[in-house]
This record gives C-alpha cells, sequence and structure tokens, in this order.
C-alpha cells in the first residue's frame, strides 16, 4: 500500500496503524538498500517513536468512540424513558380526571337525593302533625280506634 493514500481519517484504528508501520518499514528497507545504513540510522527511532504516538492516540480515539457510543445510547434510553414517563403521567392524569367527573356527578345525583328525600321527609312530617292534629281535637272515642287502627296497620 502506498503511503500517500492515508488520510488521518483513514489511519483510525490500531489495524490502520500496523498496516501503516510496515509500509514506512518497507520505504525505509528501499531507502537503506539505495544509500545504505547510515541513511536511515537517525530516521528510524523517530519514526518509531512516532507510530508509537500514533497507536496510543488511534487508541484512545477508539476508547473515546466508545464511550461516546454508550453516551449516545444512554442519552437515547432517557430520552425514551422521558417520554414514556410523561405518557404514563398523561394517561394517569387523564383517569384522574375521568374519577374526578364521575366523582363530581354521583355527588350531584347524591346530593339531588339528599334534598328530595328531605323534602319528602318534610311533606311527611307536616302530613303526620296535621293528623295528629286532627285525632287531638276531640273526635270520638270510636272514631279515634279506627284511625289508631289504620295507623298502626300502615306503619307495620
Amino acid at each position: 500500500m502506498d503511503g500517500n493514500h492515508f488520510t488521518p481519517l483513514k489511519c483510525s484504528t490500531q489495524a490502520d496503524v500496523y498496516v501503516l508501520s510496515a509500509d514506512i518499514g518497507r520505504e525505509i528497507e528501499r531507502l537503506i538498500d539505495g544509500f545504505g545504513v547510515d541513511a536511515a540510522s537517525s530516521l528510524v527511532p523517530k519514526l518509531i517513536r512516532v507510530l508509537e504516538l500514533l497507536e496510543a492516540a488511534v487508541q484512545q480515539n477508539e476508547t473515546l468512540r466508545n464511550e461516546a457510543e454508550q453516551l449516545t445510547q444512554t442519552v437515547s434510553q432517557l430520552e425514551y424513558d422521558k417520554k414514556e414517563k410523561a405518557r404514563f403521567r398523561k394517561k394517569f392524569e387523564q383517569e384522574l380526571e375521568q374519577i374526578e367527573d364521575m366523582w363530581r356527578s354521583e355527588m350531584s345525583d347524591l346530593s339531588g337525593l339528599v334534598s328530595r328525600l328531605q323534602e319528602e321527609n318534610s311533606k311527611l312530617s307536616s302530613s303526620l302533625r296535621e293528623k295528629t292534629t286532627l285525632l287531638g281535637e276531640g273526635h270520638d272515642d270510636s272514631d279515634r280506634s279506627d284511625k289508631d287502627f289504620v295507623w298502626q296497620h300502615k306503619f307495620r
């Protein structure tokens, strides 16, 4: 592989660094074959150091990329959880509102029933007072005993 084909984006994995190192090694061998060992002796340690630094940087980049992917997944999960929680809360509030509406309706119905029963109780109390008053006004005993008999059967 020609060394000119590597770009910063292409050299993004440790395998890319190893391929690049092999290419550089072949170029150095050609340089040594053409000009002798002395021509490359000072260059080789520097190239090795640069390749080690590149390997470390690529490894750190891979670690950071993995962390970024994990963080992205975490953010996605949190956003999903937030939406689910909002959906659940909305559903809960709707159900609560329905329950409150039913409770208000039932309270209204019961309030109306209490009013009707109070009205009926008032009418019955008035009717009973009137009849008691009529019974207490000097009717003869036979008439009273007939009314008592009717009242006794009515309230049994």
